[in-house]
């Protein structure tokens, strides 16, 4: 497993990092809490150093699943959460910035955060500079030690640069979701702000493993049933059929490897240093297995070459 330090001013975390969105529940189709719990725990003994969650996901239980997974040894990981989406939208008041971090606290039973995020900047009855100093008055106060934002654009991290460090940013971005590279990562590497990607496997599709067949249950989002906005975009049967043949093509190149697409897709994502970590979600301790050896895979430029051709010609 590789280290890079997150930004100018984080500590070294590990390449990939495990996502807790399924942990939740509700939006994943069947979950099982030991099983994502025993995948967490499986994920630290294989090298992975940082969990993400949030408040959101299913109301704090993912959180509360984080807790569980590190009793006893919460200083031997990295905890980043997030605050801002409620049931009625988002809201990035001060004053719910406050609590949101309080009542995290207490869920994930520790006395700090590692790295708290703003989650959506789709408050729009709150001046973001308003927002932001309330997550710099919490670092300030030692509640929590590194300050992230989540799906902003340029515009929302000017906004907040001048008043505090944005130690990281985490964009959807993946072999598919490429809008990150036109502006954003240039200014992240411009600023010393770390990115942390999310969507890394396209929610499954860069895993190699679904066929042109594959039905998802009512209960998860990706049937379609949930009005998720990316189903569009990945899942919606014209897309989805395309993505799959852009998976068929990359396989050539991961079998000449000997990797697997999944861990083609996130040595693509740490290929140049642009990205800190890829955000990996499980429900399994043997889907975090497979896909954290892709912390090891350096790919050359000819490899590199090879899948822009792939990925051009989409």
């Amino acid at each position: 497993m590789r280290y890079r330090p997150l930004g100018k001013n984080g500590p070294p975390i590990s390449a990939v990092g495990f996502g807790t969105w399924a942990g939740g529940g509700g939006m994943w189709g069947p979950t099982d809490d030991d099983e994502i719990i025993a995948a967490m725990q499986r994920a630290k003994e294989l090298g992975v150093t940082w969990f993400d969650t949030a408040d959101a996901y299913g109301s704090g239980h993912a959180e509360e699943l984080v807790a569980d997974a590190f009793d006893g040894h919460r200083d031997e990981v990295f905890i980043a959460t997030k605050v801002g989406i409620t049931s009625r939208g988002v809201s990035l008041t001060p004053e719910h910035i406050r609590r949101g971090c309080d009542a995290s606290l207490l869920r994930l039973r520790t006395d700090r955060i590692d790295l708290y995020q703003i989650h959506w900047p789709a408050d729009r009855n709150t001046p973001m500079e308003e927002s932001w100093d309330a997550m710099a008055a919490l670092q300030d106060l030692g509640k929590v030690r590194f300050l992230g934002v989540s799906n902003f654009k340029v515009k929302h991290l000017e906004k907040c640069e001048p008043i505090r460090h944005v130690d990281s940013l985490q964009p959807h971005y993946s072999m598919l979701v490429r809008d990150p590279e036109a502006e954003l990562l240039p200014w992240c590497r411009e600023h010393g702000t770390g990115v942390v990607t999310y969507g890394s496997l396209a929610y499954g599709i860069l895993t190699g493993k679904f066929t042109a067949d594959a039905t998802f249950p009512k209960d998860d989002w990706r049937s379609g049933e949930m009005g998720i906005s990316y189903y569009d975009q990945l899942f919606a049967p014209k897309a989805f059929r395309k993505h799959l043949n852009t998976v068929d093509a990359l396989r050539e190149i991961a079998d000449g490897l000997d990797v697997t697409v999944g861990q083609l897709a996130v040595a693509w994502l740490l290929r140049d240093g642009s990205v800190t970590s890829a955000i990996c979600g499980a429900k399994r301790p043997s889907q975090i297995e497979e896909t954290v050896k892709a912390g090891d895979v350096e790919l050359d430029a000819a490899t590199i070459d090879a899948i822009e051709k792939v990925l051009s010609a989409r």
